[in-house]
């Protein structure tokens, strides 16, 4: 029916993935960090800012020559 040995073994299978999981992320991540790799760009340094100057209605924007 259910091989016991098998099910004593599986947790400590997941455990080691799970740990050789962590550590191989946790090296990647210092890898990048060491080789001066910019971290990824948090939500709000994608938006982009906006206009400063703003018209007002009526008004003709002026185009450098």
């Amino acid at each position: 029916m259910i091989n016991l040995p098998l099910l004593e073994v599986f947790p400590l299978n997941l455990m080691v993935a799970t740990m050789l999981g962590v550590v191989i992320s946790g090296l990647a991540l210092e890898g990048r960090r060491s080789a001066g790799a910019r971290p990824e760009p948090s939500a709000k340094e994608q938006i982009p800012a906006p206009r400063r100057f703003q018209l007002r209605p009526g008004a003709v924007e002026l185009t450098p020559r």
